[in-house]
């Protein structure tokens, strides 16, 4: 049975990146401001660099955080590894940050930490319809009544697991689960409560601390909707969270008041927003998606207004020519075999709504195509030697994913240090 529902809780390096309010220490694209939101308080990616900023003077002990939320290329661990890397390598390595429950999807492989899980929690998802929230960020949940289930996180990471925590529903009747730490029980999780609410709970790891297990002990039904795990101490934390198959109306399915404690807990100063591939390859786009797509992300930036918005657009793609009756465009000087693919005929169509949405907002843009080429270099990435690409044309290799997020670093640190010559002059 669902739980009961919540009550009322409080490219091209030079073009790939643009943004649409002035201050941010790099190029600027036309904007209006009347035409953001009452809540607009990001100005592009100013409260992330000036996070950065403090965190780099000493006068930010906490880590600054960034949250990646988007589709397949989000949930595949390689650019979001490389963007932590990058960031981490600069700023100070904080630790993995937040993660989806257990093990989300069967190839699931993130960096810096192992993941196991028994095969007994019963996922739901907020992709499939017939399954009932509450769903937060992660959009999945974990549930388990019988005694015995378990999933365990583990780093080889010096001061890898200092700060763990675990997001669990508490509900009445809900069950309890004990708390192991390097194999030896440290506590236990009561998950009973009057309402149904979910909240973060510190597990009791220590500086050197490698392995957390959460088991439940049977008496009444376990629910997790995310853990992480950081060090102690400033630095970056990069998280990502991804859905295969996503498009952003998934977003419709969070619970919102899930959605905003996340958000309040874990402080993000960079959402980074990255869908718009499965809209790009549907053969009839909804043709109200770009208020779709802005109301989307206005929604994540009223629950979180301290935090700077990147729009991340979807990469380059191609499907097969025979499809929907070879609608698309071909790419016929891509190289052998390039007749064979074109590009969705509304795949930039998306791309360019979600540009003119984040100027209109304020909220800084990149083109991850562009960050590969422009069209059809999709074509050539899934030729080349050895290849970038999948033979899908739709995902990237891991050094596909690495080569891009290296570009996108490169932008965000040039913005970084111009937005900081910046505010030498003022």
């Amino acid at each position: 049975m669902p739980p009961a529902p919540l009550m009322g809780r409080r490219g091209i390096i030079a073009t790939a990146l643009s943004f649409g309010s002035v201050g941010t220490g790099c190029t600027v694209a036309a904007g209006s401001a009347d035409s953001r939101p009452p809540n607009h308080r990001s100005g592009g990616l100013v409260n992330f660099y000036r996070d950065l900023r403090d965190l780099t003077a000493g006068r930010r002990q906490r880590p600054v955080v960034a949250l990646q939320l988007g589709d397949s290329h989000t949930a595949n661990d390689a650019f979001a590894s490389r963007m932590r890397e990058g960031l981490q390598d600069r700023f100070g390595a904080a630790g993995r940050g937040l993660l989806p429950p257990g093990i989300p999807f069967t190839t699931y492989a993130p960096t810096l930490v192992k993941v196991t899980a028994s095969p007994a929690w019963s996922p739901a998802r907020s992709m499939a319809r017939s399954d009932a929230g509450p769903f937060g960020l992660s959009g999945l949940r974990q549930s388990a009544s019988a005694a015995g289930i378990a999933m365990a996180l583990e780093t080889e990471l010096p001061g890898g697991l200092a700060v763990a925590e675990a997001e669990v529903l508490r509900r009445p009747g809900g069950g309890s689960l004990d708390v192991e730490v390097d194999g030896q029980r440290a506590g236990r999780i009561v998950t009973a409560a009057p309402l149904t609410e979910a909240q973060f709970v510190r597990l009791p790891t220590r500086s050197d601390s490698r392995r957390v297990t959460l088991r439940t002990i049977g008496d009444g039904p376990v629910d997790i909707l995310s853990w992480s795990a950081a060090r102690t101490g400033p630095g970056v934390l990069f998280s990502n969270l991804g859905t295969i198959g996503a498009t952003i109306e998934l977003t419709n399915r969070w619970t919102p008041d899930v959605v905003r404690m996340e958000l309040e807990h874990i402080r993000p100063s960079l959402l980074l927003v990255a869908f718009g591939t499965n809209e790009g390859f549907r053969p009839d786009p909804d043709p109200g998606y770009a208020e779709t797509y802005a109301a989307a992300v206005r929604r994540l930036q009223a629950a979180a207004p301290w935090a700077s918005i990147l729009v991340i657009g979807p990469p380059d793609g191609d499907w097969p020519a025979r499809r929907e009756g070879g609608a698309g465009q071909p790419c016929d000087s891509a190289g052998p075999g390039a007749a064979q693919w074109r590009t969705p005929p509304h795949l930039d169509d998306i791309r360019q709504a979600q540009r003119r949405v984040a100027r209109a907002n304020g909220w800084a843009f990149w083109d991850w195509a562009a960050a590969m080429g422009g069209r059809c270099a999709m074509q050539a990435w899934a030729q080349s030697n050895p290849p970038l690409a999948l033979p899908d044309h739709v995902h990237l290799r891991t050094a596909g994913y690495r080569r891009t997020a290296d570009v996108l670093l490169a932008q965000l640190i040039e913005g970084y240090d111009q937005a900081g010559q910046t505010q030498g002059h003022a």
